[in-house]
């Protein structure tokens, strides 16, 4: 409450006075005034002027119960929806368990096919259903799927049922800062996305310059506002000791670091920092450094450049391991480029070089400027055998920019102008080069591994198999891209950790697999979902390979692999042991060992699945070749026969005896010599000469470069010739008869065909015809002229029309008269030999068939020739209960009795699944129901403490306002009084 202004004591002027009274008056009417406001709006404070401290205090409350509001309004959506998803979900677990009832009620195998069929309809209705529920919505938001609710959870694609959400929940806030899950996924209730292809391969990443310290140390980056010490010793003990702090809190990628170190190292120190695979490198020149941390920091640590005792010259850092990123090149995985500097004397010179490929052969690189090129059209060449850049310039003429044009148009490297070496960022490559000078060059980092892009995948999901072609991906996001494309019905992401991919199908009921397409891209990547670690247990839905039993000769007597090996008509027989076998690996292993070496096991190289090879096949034979370089060209000399007679050491040499030609070659032994004979000649006309001397073979040029000087000798050795190795073959045998050859071949290759035969040509008399028989008993083929001539070709065929699987064949028509007969052999000898079966390969037994070798229905299975494959039957698929319904129908289809029992066991996993989902949203609705009493009670208190500091006392207003009205009453009767006095009233 205000007070009443006193009455001066001293002499003061009417106007002091009437001021006075006026300023006094106004108060109490203001303060009133307030008063009035304070009743009629309940209200203490309506300007934070008027209690500063509470004003504070009453925002910060208002601010925290408009929060509080809204998560109550957060809540009350998620309770809805998760009341939905509660309706949705309540008469799945029935419409499971009257199909399990129902399923087996038609497990054995007196069920009939119309009650087989009964319980299909339910299954399809079951399915359809299934899939309804799994697109419930709420407003324009599909409760189940995950993360992704602005388009549809599940839709059927050719059979399958296809999950397009994420596994993620949904989530609000329902309170301050605390995120709630607002309801589950169809991943969680129903299932949707496999979860075994996980990249099993760490890509490792390279260090590069545009790497961001937060991908390093597997994501965890690097601590904000690091620094590091770094104390550089001088070679020369006159030198003093420098030390510089160098703040890296705004370095933000590797060159961020590279750049901030070169710029603040100590005085007189030279450093340069360079990267090494996934390392860094600082190097002082003429010196050595420590790096040390900053106070408690680890920044030096962190980065992998610790060094905090013994000056060294090179600084080798450790492994960053730099995570993957979206924008993370592929050819920076697996292996790394060579990198480094060209370092020329002056300013604005320096070059940076990248390879353009990974490897280590490009490390320590040797450079040479040479002056023998013009000024912008310089040129670079690259010697791979002597790791030697030669760089072809005009010495004081060439700018550094130019040249780096040329390397980079050679294709090796690509260089570009040094930033460290500009004396302006105007002149950045502007500086010349003198050709000849000594250049600084450090090329490192460089490590071999090259991920293979240009093979591509082949990526089988239910009844479709694509190729995926990645030659055209550059980065992480680009494979990723391909792989998720809607076609392919799969989910690629990168992984958990950082360091590799992870694909998984979204197709329930589909058999999964990621297999090569004749390259190693899957198996770089780590997404081949066959390889040597597969668990054998793994295969054929989880069934396994090997069905252990009690002890080891049981579980070999249920597990039996017979593989039958036949080479040169001699068939071999090995049993392959199963006790131990747990992996691809050991299985591999295993058949090398029982075999003795004649059959190998290894991955398919195109798709997935094991392939038998026996070692020793059959070969046709092969010819020899050899080349050599002549120029710019290659000359190539290929025999004409196949077989070892076309292996030849031979040497040529170019030779110039002077005089106007012709072109001549002579041979001698393995030696070739071509003489031009003072006449230049192009390779094409050498080879020609060459053709024209060396019998046996074709000599060709690939191009018509001019040779006009001696070059060799040098080494053109044709190699690779062989015989036919075990090749099948059919029997042969032959006769003479009267000058004439009859010739007797079996009409298919094999044994069978080799037999003891003899023929007999006869003449019992009579008119003919000529009549043939054959003694299956003795061999004995019976020619009878029956009182007629005859020819060869005759008796041939009628020798062929008897004799069941030859063909008969005379190298002539010589008459043969029955007077000939009587100086005829009693018997001539067609034993027909040399018949050989082709190599084969037969697989029998359990195991055999559980690895995929045998088909369908058969026990056995027998392959012509050296190779036998088998189907993948370690393929992946969505653990759902869609799935499980596909194959209860394709059970039921099948009156596979033993298949429908292991889904129904199956079902209860899906009913557990189901089951636990709901709980879960039960759950989550008294979690939200709690929260929300929380919230209701805690806007209670906060509403009671915003009324203290902002709300009126009411009965203290009132009371201030009675005595401000006396107030305002008194100061009016003491103005009307004083205001009302004249002089005369003091006369």
């Amino acid at each position: 409450m205000g007070t009443i202004l006193p009455i001066a004591t001293s002499r003061v002027t009417d106007a002091m006075m009437r001021g006075r009274l006026t300023a006094q008056i106004q108060n109490d009417q203001l303060d009133l005034a307030k008063l009035q406001n304070q009743l009629s709006s309940g209200y203490r404070i309506f300007l934070p002027s008027d209690d500063p401290a509470a004003a504070q205090r009453a925002m910060a409350l208002q601010r925290t119960i408009e929060r509080k509001d809204q998560s109550l309004t957060n809540l009350a959506g998620a309770k809805i929806a998760l009341s939905s998803t509660d309706v949705a979900l309540s008469d799945v677990n029935n419409s499971l368990n009257d199909l399990k009832g129902a399923a087996l009620g038609v497990m054995d195998t007196i069920a009939t096919d119309t009650e087989r069929q009964a319980v299909i309809d339910q299954i399809d209705e079951l399915i359809a259903s299934l899939t309804r529920v799994g697109n419930s919505t709420l407003s324009t938001n599909y409760l189940l799927g995950g993360s992704e609710q602005s388009s549809i959870a599940y839709r059927k694609v050719d059979g399958y049922i296809e999950y397009l959400g994420d596994e993620a929940s949904p989530q609000t806030f329902v309170d301050i800062s605390q995120l709630f899950e607002t309801n589950v996924s169809g991943d969680d209730v129903f299932g949707g996305l496999s979860e075994a292809v996980r990249g099993s391969s760490d890509l490792n990443a390279s260090l590069t310059p545009e790497t961001q310290l937060s991908q390093l140390n597997g994501g965890l980056g690097i601590r904000a506002s690091g620094a590091v010490e770094i104390r550089f010793t001088p070679a020369s003990p006159t030198q003093p000791v420098t030390t510089a702090l160098i703040d890296l809190s705004k370095a933000k990628s590797i060159d961020d670091v590279a750049r901030l170190i070169e710029a603040g190292a100590p005085n007189g120190a030279d450093l340069t920092v360079s990267l090494d695979g996934a390392a860094l490198r600082i190097d002082a020149a003429d010196g050595g450094i420590t790096i040390r941390e900053v106070g408690n920091g680890k920044t030096a640590y962190e980065l992998g450049i610790l060094n905090p005792s013994t000056p060294a010259a090179t600084v080798s850092g450790t492994d960053l391991d730099p995570i993957l990123r979206p924008t993370t090149r592929l050819d920076d995985l697996v292996g790394s480029k060579t990198r480094g500097r060209i370092v020329s004397g002056g300013p604005d010179n320096d070059l940076v070089l990248t390879a353009t490929s990974n490897g280590a052969s490009f490390n320590g690189l040797t450079v040479n400027y040479v002056d023998d090129g013009s000024a912008g059209l310089e040129t670079a060449d690259y010697d791979q055998g002597l790791n030697t850049l030669t760089v072809h310039i005009a010495s004081g003429v060439s700018n550094a920019t130019d040249i780096a044009a040329a390397i980079t148009a050679e294709g090796t490297f690509v260089a570009e102008p040094d930033y460290r070496d500009q004396t302006s960022t105007s002149k950045v490559g502007s500086g010349k080069v003198i050709a000849g000078t000594d250049l600084g060059v450090d090329l490192t980092g460089g490590v071999d591994g090259q991920l293979d892009i240009a093979s591509g995948l082949i990526v089988t999901n239910g009844d479709e198999t694509y190729t995926i072609d990645t030659s055209g991906a550059e980065t992480i996001e680009d494979l990723l891209g391909l792989l998720n494309n809607p076609q392919y019905g799969l989910a690629a992401t990168i992984n958990a950790s950082g360091d590799g991919v992870d694909v998984r199908t979204r197709r329930s009921g589909a058999a999964f697999s990621i297999g090569e397409n004749g390259g190693t891209t899957a198996t770089q990547l780590g997404l081949r979902t066959y390889t040597e670690t597969s668990r054998l247990a793994d295969f054929n839905r989880d069934v396994g390979v090997i069905e252990f039993g009690a002890n080891d000769n049981e579980t070999r007597s249920q597990n039996r692999f017979d593989i039958n090996v036949t080479e040169d008509g001699v068939t071999q027989t090995y049993s392959i042991d199963p006790v131990g076998l747990l992996t691809v690996q050991d299985l591999i292993d295993r058949i090398a060992a029982d075999t003795g070496g004649a059959v190998s096991a290894s991955l398919a190289e195109t798709g997935n699945g094991l392939v038998l090879n026996v070692t020793d096949p059959d070969a046709p034979a092969s010819f020899a070749s050899g080349s050599f370089s002549l120029g710019a060209d290659t000359i190539s000399i290929d025999a004409t026969t196949a077989g070892v007679s076309g292996n030849y050491p031979f040497t040529v040499e170019v030779i110039d005896s002077g005089g106007t030609g012709p072109l001549q070659t002579t041979v001698s032994g393995n030696s070739i010599v071509v003489d031009l004979q003072g006449v230049a000649a192009g390779t094409d006309a050498i080879a020609a000469s060459i053709a024209g001397q060396l019998s046996g073979f074709t000599v060709t040029s690939s191009g018509t470069d001019s040779i006009a000087a001696a070059v060799g000798p040098v080494a053109a050795a044709t190699t690779g010739g062989a015989p036919a190795s075990d090749l099948a073959a059919p029997a042969v045998g032959q006769f003479t008869l009267l000058g004439d050859t009859i010739r007797l071949e079996a009409t298919e290759v094999g044994g069978a065909g080799n037999q003891a035969l003899s023929v007999e040509v006869i003449d019992s008399g009579g008119t003919g015809p000529l009549l043939t028989s054959y003694d299956p008993d003795t061999g004995v083929v019976s020619v009878d002229l029956q009182g007629v001539d005859t020819t060869t070709d005759a008796i041939a065929q009628s020798i062929q029309d008897t004799l069941t699987g030859f063909t008969v064949t005379s190298n002539g028509t010589a008459a043969v008269a029955t007077t000939d007969v009587v100086g005829l052999p009693p018997s001539f000898d067609a034993t027909t030999s040399g018949g050989q079966a082709a190599d084969s390969i037969t697989l029998s037994g359990d195991v055999a068939e559980r690895l995929g070798f045998l088909p369908d229905g058969e026990d056995s299975v027998t392959v012509v020739g050296g190779s036998v494959a088998s189907t993948d039957r370690n393929t992946l698929e969505v653990d759902s209960v869609f799935t499980t319904l596909i194959r209860m129908r394709e059970a039921l289809q099948a009156a596979d009795p033993v298949a429908l029992g292991s889904e129904i066991n199956r079902l209860d996993e899906d009913l557990d699944r189901v089951t636990f989902g709901r709980s879960e949203v039960g759950v989550r609705l008294k979690n939200l129901d709690s929260i929300e009493q929380r919230l209701v009670d805690e806007s209670i208190s906060l509403q009671d403490a915003l009324s203290t500091e902002i709300d009126a006392d009411f009965v203290k207003v009132i009371s201030d306002f009675t005595a401000k009205q006396y107030a305002l009453q008194a100061s009016l009767q003491t103005a009307g009084a004083l205001v009302n006095l004249t002089i005369l009233d003091y006369i």
